[in-house]
């Protein structure tokens, strides 16, 4: 098997996407723990999580004071939007309901 025909087959699984994802969300913002984090992203890929506990979790992952939170933000914004790459919304702006459950979620952890 020719080494284009592999890559050809990793690319079409959809993998590629979220090891580059995953890759740049590491970069960016920097976990203690960076193996776990991975890990972690990966469970939540498998499960297949909800745009709210996705979105909640990219708010999650970077001090608000640092640019990757920012870079976050807009990438939770579109997976609300119904976007799950961070590309293009499916919709025009947030459903309420889901923007009250990010906030619940959010608010759920403040001291």
């Amino acid at each position: 098997e020719s080494a284009a025909t592999a890559a050809g087959a990793f690319d079409a699984s959809g993998l590629t996407v979220y090891l580059k994802d995953v890759v740049t969300l590491c970069l960016e913002n920097r976990p203690e723990d960076p193996v776990a984090f991975v890990a972690e992203y990966l469970r939540r890929v498998t499960r297949g999580a909800s745009p709210v506990s996705r979105a909640c979790q990219y708010l999650r992952l970077a001090p608000h004071h640092r640019r990757a939170f920012v870079d976050n933000a807009v990438v939770a914004h579109a997976v609300l939007c119904g976007d799950a790459t961070g590309g293009a919304a499916k919709r025009l702006g947030v459903h309420p309901e889901d923007h009250r459950a990010v906030l619940r979620e959010i608010c759920a952890r403040l001291p």
